[in-house]
């Protein structure tokens, strides 16, 4: 049995050859996934940035105990023309559809009109734990008044509707 040299280093050339290209690839590929990852890293750095920024330079939030939701958290955020809210509970329970129907019919909807100017709160559903309220105005009196009125509202003849809303979809289904 004789080995042919030049076959020998042939296939150690080769060998040579494939361990240093999958060599490299990895190196490749390994770089370009830590650059991605920097980028990211710049990226998540700039949107902390920014929140923080907001944060501090419109935006409030308070947080409230309410009977019927638990721990509430209230973020306002003024713009030019009005003021969002952003009401957040511990319980899945904010259904903007009952919301409109339960304020036409508790008569809620005539005191936002009075509050402001025959106009009404215009509001959308974020979860089923939390709610945008945009609110015409922006002074910061009126807001406050209405917001006390809303959280007073939600955690007493809103949770009693809703309650009784389920309750009627509960009775539909058993019959």
């Amino acid at each position: 049995m004789s080995f042919d040299l030049g076959m020998l280093l042939g296939l150690l050339g080769i060998a040579i050859a494939i361990f240093f290209g999958v060599h490299s690839f990895n190196n490749n590929i390994r770089n370009k996934l830590e650059d991605i990852l920097r980028s990211l890293v710049k990226i998540d750095t700039r949107l902390e940035d920014f929140v923080q920024f907001r944060d501090f330079s419109k935006s409030g939030t308070v947080e409230v105990e309410l009977e019927n939701f638990g721990k509430t958290k209230i973020t306002a955020e003024p713009s030019s023309n009005d003021t969002s809210y952003i009401i957040e509970v511990t319980k899945g329970v904010l259904k903007t559809s009952v919301i409109d129907k339960l304020s036409k019919s508790t008569g809620f909807e005539n005191k936002e009109k009075s509050l402001f100017n025959n106009e009404i709160p215009k509001y959308m559903s974020l979860s089923p734990k939390a709610v945008r309220f945009r609110v015409p105005t922006t002074d910061a009196d009126l807001c406050v008044k209405y917001i006390n009125l809303l959280l007073q509202w939600l955690d007493s003849e809103y949770i009693k509707g809703y309650k009784a809303e389920i309750d009627n979809f509960e009775k539909g289904i058993t019959g």
